[in-house]
């Protein structure tokens, strides 16, 4: 069975344009268009309802899950859509229960039960945006979307400053911008995927600056071969491994430098403002201060389809971008580095 966030470009051929309509009207089991990027869609006070919202909602309701679910899963991931799903909730609202020690028992399994329903159906999604056949229509969908889009003149600066570095490497109509709630950070990455419609949590990936402490200059401080700080974008479902980073940048200068001038850590937050321009959670490897040489982890190429989910300059916004794309046009060094 096809998830109602897929379907909505499996069944209209990938045309945004027909994949409009009016969100507030969604009724269970309908497909909802997707969400369009920047401040058009995503923006405060827009009362966007998720692309995955009334499949998710059916789910729910087919399990009867307590009204405690409802009011954890409603605001800011799901809006509670009108119509016979609100009345079905409204009748369900007041479970007869023994005792609060057994209201706990229940609300715990009832979640627990949710939860697996909601994993497996994300599973899903992720085997049918991995099949071959589909890959070509995504990235036609992707492309006329991405193209499409326009940022809102109210985006923060920070965001703004990104959108400039993409149009400096000729990125600007393969990259989409998506505005988030504010406690977005507080979420598991399966609610994060989610709210971004990205296809897993593995899509996810955060841009980390890191400094060499025991730098032995070269020549230029940023030469990739031999930089003090370099920019290493990794997925958030990854570990990183500092030992194999050592080795990896060692390597690039033919092993020339002794060990002792390598001591690879994650920069401190000042030090990475001053270079990337871009505060903790909002780092972004556009539109950087600095020409920081950037190391993309291997398994990033791995991703089904190749795209990755980024900051993008600001707290409560991302940034996706074709994976091929975005090495090609940074140049950026592909390492094995996770454990």
């Amino acid at each position: 069975m096809l998830c109602g966030c897929f379907s909505f470009w499996w069944a209209g051929g990938l045309d945004a344009g027909a994949m409009r309509r009016d969100e507030t009207t969604a009724s269970s089991g309908d497909a909802v268009a997707p969400p369009i990027a920047g401040c058009r869609r995503h923006g405060k006070g827009t009362g966007h309802v998720d692309p995955c919202a009334s499949v998710y909602w059916q789910r729910l309701l087919d399990a009867s899950p307590s009204p405690a679910m409802f009011e954890r899963l409603g605001a800011p991931w799901f809006e509670q859509p009108k119509g016979p799903v609100a009345r079905t909730v409204t009748a369900c609202a007041a479970p007869k229960l023994e005792s609060p020690a057994k209201a706990a028992v229940d609300r715990s399994a009832e979640w627990a039960s949710l939860n697996d329903q909601i994993s497996g159906l994300i599973s899903q999604v992720s085997e049918l945006y991995a099949d071959p056949a589909l890959e070509a229509r995504f990235w036609n969908w992707w492309r006329r979307t991405a193209e499409a889009e326009e940022l809102c003149s109210e985006a923060p600066s920070g965001v703004k400053k990104v959108l400039e570095g993409l149009r400096r490497l000729n990125l600007d109509r393969l990259g989409r911008f998506y505005s988030v709630e504010s406690d977005y950070y507080d979420w598991p990455l399966q609610k994060r995927a989610l709210r971004l419609a990205a296809p897993s949590q593995a899509h996810l990936c955060k841009s980390i600056v890191f400094e060499n402490t025991r730098h032995l200059p070269t020549g230029d401080l940023l030469d990739p071969s031999n930089s003090k700080y370099y920019c290493v974008i990794v997925q958030y479902v990854d570990k990183l491994n500092t030992q194999k980073l050592m080795n990896f940048v060692r390597d690039l200068k033919q092993k020339t430098v002794s060990k002792k001038n390598y001591n690879l850590r994650v920069a401190p937050e000042d030090i990475s403002l001053e270079l990337t321009g871009y505060e903790n959670n909002a780092v972004s490897p556009f539109g950087m201060q600095a020409n920081l040489p950037i190391i993309v982890t291997e398994s990033i190429l791995s991703l089904e389809p190749a795209l990755m989910y980024l900051g993008a300059g600001h707290i409560d916004w991302k940034v996706a971008i074709p994976v091929q794309s975005f090495i090609q046009a940074t140049s950026a060094l592909i390492a094995d580095i996770s454990t």
